[in-house]
């Protein structure tokens, strides 16, 4: 993989995860206002979970990184494409993990109300959406300095 592609990849891989993870207040406490106390106890379980999942392959990843770098880093003299390629790994398999993880558990089985249906449909789309306006922004962002660094 060349430095341009690991750059694009990884960093809006960054940019998704940070975007993602700063989620306004107002949006969450929207669901956790509708829902009733059994089921906010559930949203907090679940959401738990799945913290720990992509935790999980955070740290896969970054040890996947460690052995990578042991075998073959010497082969990538250019640090920004060592970097973006390290960051591709970590937040990909990360990405990758969560997905494919079993759940035990899922918000709908949860939802009672058509206003609570409604509730945590948005917190769903805000949290899509921003991922993916992430990945689109980090993308971005990683063209001018893609072609100021990979040169190096």
């Amino acid at each position: 993989m060349n430095c341009y592609d690991s750059a694009l990849v990884g960093v809006g891989l960054l940019g998704a995860s940070v975007y993602t993870s700063f989620v306004p207040d107002e949006e969450l406490h929207k669901l956790r206002n509708i829902l009733s106390g059994e089921d906010i106890d559930a949203y907090k379980r679940i959401n738990n979970e799945r913290f720990s999942l992509y935790f999980q392959g955070l740290t896969i990843g970054f040890i996947i990184v460690v052995l990578v770098n042991f075998l073959y880093g010497e082969n990538i003299s250019n640090p920004y494409h060592k970097t973006t390629l390290f960051l591709l790994i970590i937040l990909g398999f990360s990405l990758f993990y969560y997905l494919l993880s079993p759940k035990s558990d899922y918000m709908l089985n949860h939802i009672n109300s058509e206003k609570e249906n409604k509730a945590w449909l948005d917190v769903y789309l805000t949290m899509k959406n921003r991922y993916l306006w992430g990945f689109v922004f980090g993308a971005l962002a990683s063209i001018p300095l893609s072609n100021s660094l990979c040169y190096m």
